[in-house]
């Protein structure tokens, strides 16, 4: 049983430890920005003990704009801090080649292929030897491994995590887990609806308890794709509706391209802060769905740019 203490709070304390929070979001805090600046003038959920929720259909960024968000969050880390990433889905190797393009302007086909001409093999070591020095860790599976074990579970995760407290001696800012369909659920009773509803429970227990913003992806269904407008909505999480409510702040991915002609009429000028929108072979829209102390809906258009894992301001004339 747990010690009253450690949960009852009187009006003293309660007036002291509001003041202290407060307090420190006006010193900066622990809120993280994302670095980019569509979302920056109004997204204010990344923060210790919050959940994050990010939905898209299948191959719309989900991924991608999660590497984007675990990189821009590095620099705002201090000393013995990290940001965690978990992958179900792709090995550690392919996980970071976002990283090297980035850092190096070697197109991510190209290191995928091992096609690289001898200026571009130096560019990418020298990103490899900044990978080495950048507070991203990882927890997944690596393609040089052979080690047989299971999928991971958030138990896993969450044993993984007290492993870089207790014998890393590192604190865990944020932690990435991509994606929600793809984690082992720790128990098998009931359908796969209550599963996921008990999987998104420990998701936010393991905010609580290492004190960290959780970042979690979703696929959202199929259904998504039948309708006029394509935007992912908050009640489109796939499998659970305990997404939803489990999350502080949830944002939506969609890449036009994919259901629209290029040069499609999408939003008119003044639909996006007075910028007309067209479809355009970078375009995503980038929808702010829900967050408990911010504004919402919000809607931006960004070019996304998956090559370099790079979002930038929308330019309907870039090539």
């Amino acid at each position: 049983m747990s010690q009253p203490d450690t949960f009852v709070f009187d009006p003293s304390l309660i007036a002291t430890l509001t003041v202290g929070s407060i307090k420190s979001a006006k010193d900066g805090g622990d809120h993280f920005t994302t670095g980019i600046p569509q979302m920056d003038d109004h997204y204010v959920m990344h923060r210790p003990r919050r959940v994050n929720g990010i939905i898209a259909h299948t191959s719309e960024g989900k991924t991608s704009v999660m590497n984007i968000l675990a990189r821009n969050f590095v620099p705002q880390v201090a000393e013995g801090e990290i940001i965690l990433y978990a992958t179900w889905e792709d090995s550690i190797e392919d996980l970071s080649l976002s990283f090297l393009a980035q850092t190096s302007r070697v197109p991510m086909q190209s290191l995928f292929n091992g096609r690289l001409s001898p200026n571009e093999w130096d560019a990418m070591m020298k990103a490899a030897t900044k990978r080495a020095e950048t507070p991203i860790w990882l927890i997944g599976h690596s393609e040089q491994k052979e080690a047989r074990r299971p999928r991971l579970t958030l138990t896993d995760v969450w044993a993984g995590m007290e492993y870089i407290a207790d014998k890393r001696k590192k604190k865990v800012r944020a932690v990435f887990l991509d994606y929600l369909q793809r984690i082992n659920t720790d128990e098998q009773r009931g359908d796969i609806r209550e599963r996921y509803m008990r999987t998104m429970d420990k998701i936010k227990d393991l905010s609580l308890a290492f004190d960290t913003d959780v970042i979690i992806g979703s696929q959202v269904s199929r259904e998504v794709k039948q309708r006029k407008w394509k935007q992912p909505t908050v009640t489109d999480a796939q499998e659970t509706s305990n997404f939803e409510q489990t999350c502080d702040g949830i944002i939506s991915l969609w890449i036009p391209k994919k259901d629209e002609t290029i040069g499609t009429s999408l939003i008119e000028k003044k639909g996006i802060e007075g910028q007309a929108v067209f479809v355009t072979e970078n375009l995503m829209l980038i929808q702010t769905l829900k967050q408990k102390k911010g504004k919402a809906p919000v809607l931006r258009a960004v070019d996304f740019l998956p090559d370099m894992g790079e979002i930038e301001t929308y330019n309907p004339e870039r090539k």
